[in-house]
């Protein structure tokens, strides 16, 4: 049944990729469709292709934010840290709120991404500020205590 559920969602996922695409060809400034389109290709796992579109659709005032914390995202994925690490840094100092769910996945992934890179004080600086925020954040909690005892975080699924 996961398998059916997984390959329903799937086509589903490229059927709606198509038709942004399709839009955004019509509608090539409505940055709108560029960032939904972009979405798309994330949840398929398309993140060299997601990137240049959420680059375009960061430019949306209205869209900058969710843009960044997904361009961030598909940097991480695609392994670049340390291109994720400065483009959420960039946007965790410009966003006005702090312990919002934005601010809390910008912090998140920045982490992730300055772990990936070794910079352990770093992320464990914000891994203890999501802890402040919101002590039951994702595995942050996890993540501080293994960061802090030297051991190598697990990644959850």
């Amino acid at each position: 049944m996961q398998k059916d559920y997984t390959g329903f969602r799937t086509e589903q996922l490229e059927f709606e990729l198509k038709e942004y695409l399709e839009w955004c060809e019509q509608y090539r400034t409505d940055m709108v469709l560029r960032y939904e389109a972009a979405k798309r290709l994330f949840m398929l796992k398309r993140f060299n292709e997601a990137i240049p579109m959420l680059q375009q659709a960061g430019n949306d005032p209205k869209l900058q934010y969710e843009s960044k914390i997904f361009l961030g995202r598909a940097f991480f994925e695609s392994g670049f840290f340390d291109e994720a690490s400065d483009v959420l840094d960039e946007i965790i100092k410009d966003y006005p709120l702090k312990g919002d769910e934005k601010s809390r996945e910008m912090h998140y992934w920045r982490a992730r991404a300055l772990e990936q890179k070794g910079a352990t004080e770093d992320a464990i600086r914000l891994y203890s500020t999501l802890a402040r925020w919101d002590f039951n954040y994702r595995d942050v909690q996890g993540r501080i205590k293994k960061l802090r005892s030297g051991a190598e975080p697990t990644t959850p699924g």
